[in-house]
């Protein structure tokens, strides 16, 4: 699940109050850790121009594991996020790459100064880019660049000398498994 909240208020209020459609969530997810988010790791990185983008991709789950929440805010020119479901192979034995396109994709403006929480089970059902611009709206500081930072929560334990190593001695890399539905380890 992903939420846009466009203030720092509403980004508290959502860590401690949980609002969905108006009502407050009172039950937390099968799976949701009873910890508070607090995240320890940031990577920056920089799109200079309309033309660079990212295609659709999951998050490597090295360092964060499963189920991770990732915090992305959005500095400089605007630019659209995109988000499309996952659609597994044995999801009632259909043929995915119609019903994905069946599922569609939901396209999110990010202005400057936005912070986009991408929440538990994101990474396992969905996959996310941003999508090249044709024209963009220059930012009065930024000129035509967009700094993104994410933010994560790194689980020392997932630290690559710990996970398994494939017989030339490099570290896996963790990675969701979408094909099938029974290993995603969703909270359905």
């Amino acid at each position: 699940m992903c939420f846009y909240v466009d203030s720092w208020e509403e980004a508290v209020r959502q860590r401690n109050d949980y609002i969905y459609n108006g009502s407050r969530i009172t039950v937390g997810l099968k799976y949701q850790s009873p910890h508070e988010w607090i995240p320890n790791a940031s990577f920056v990185n920089c799109y200079d121009g309309g033309a660079e983008s990212v295609g659709y991709h999951s998050d490597q789950l090295t360092y964060v594991g499963p189920r991770a929440v990732i915090g992305s805010l959005s500095l400089g020119v605007a630019r659209e996020f995109r988000v499309r479901k996952v659609v597994a192979r044995d999801d009632n034995n259909d043929d995915s790459s119609s019903r994905a396109d069946a599922e569609g994709q939901i396209a999110i403006h990010l202005p400057h100064n936005s912070l986009l929480v991408m929440h538990a089970s994101m990474q396992e059902e969905w996959k996310h880019s941003i999508a090249p611009a044709a024209a963009i709206d220059p930012h009065p500081v930024a000129g035509g660049k967009r700094i993104n930072i994410t933010y994560r929560h790194y689980k020392e334990s997932l630290n690559p000398r710990y996970t398994p190593r494939c017989r030339c001695n490099v570290p896996t890399v963790l990675r969701c498994v979408q094909r099938k539905q029974e290993n995603r380890g969703s909270a359905n």
